[in-house]
């Protein structure tokens, strides 16, 4: 068995950073799923035809839309803290079963979110992570 921690790190998402990486600005996402080579290698794994366990770590949302369709078994575990490995391996080997309820939409692409103009920000540079926080805050 294969289990393939991915996902996003601080060091990759945050507040007017200086990440120079395919499917971000300045730590923004411009893109909302797997970065392109944890895609790629989440598919060489599952070519090795050995069952794969996907848990991903990350701050937001990740549309996962491939590994839905051929990962028999994805967890959230966001970014878990200083328990969190403790609390990942209970729920893989079973001791713990999560509840799968989610306080947040997990979107299947850019195409879903709400159009950038209905926020009222003028920053043409502004990316996804900041069009979801608008969004989540022009809910409340």
């Amino acid at each position: 068995m294969v289990i393939a921690v991915m996902g996003l790190s601080p060091i990759l998402e945050g507040e007017e950073m200086p990440v120079e990486a395919e499917g971000f600005l300045g730590g923004d996402r411009t893109d909302i799923g797997l970065p392109a080579p944890q895609e790629a290698l989440l598919r060489q794994l599952h070519a090795l035809g050995k069952p794969v366990v996907l848990v991903l770590l990350n701050g937001g949302p990740l549309a996962v839309n491939w590994a839905a369709e051929h990962i028999p078994a994805i967890l959230e575990a966001w970014y878990p803290g200083e328990a969190g490995g403790e609390a990942i391996a209970d729920v893989l080997f079973g001791d713990y079963n999560p509840g799968g309820r989610l306080p947040v939409t997990f979107y299947q692409s850019v195409a879903d979110l709400p159009p950038l103009k209905t926020i009222g920000w003028k920053d043409e540079r502004i990316g996804i992570s900041g069009v979801i926080r608008c969004f989540l805050l022009d809910m409340v």
